[in-house]
């Protein structure tokens, strides 16, 4: 049976939707007080569109307090 042969140094396609953070784009407050966080959403590896998180301040202080918890955990 044949098989494609792999670039060892060729990243894998991740199946489904990914969410990543703009590197460029830090988050901010918008004027009702919600934080957004500027996203990239990609489906199957192929970038579908820059959007925004939008994330009440109790939301965005959840997110950053298990954030800062999962990576102590990994230390």
């Amino acid at each position: 049976m044949p098989t494609k042969l792999r670039n060892p140094r060729e990243e894998p396609t991740t199946k489904g939707w990914r969410v990543d953070p703009i590197p460029s784009r830090p988050a901010y407050k918008d004027d009702d007080g919600n934080v957004r966080i500027p996203i990239w959403l990609t489906k199957n590896g192929r970038h579908t569109v820059d959007t925004e998180m939008v994330l009440l301040p109790s939301e965005a202080e959840l997110l950053s307090e298990r954030l800062t918890a999962a990576i102590g955990a990994s230390r």
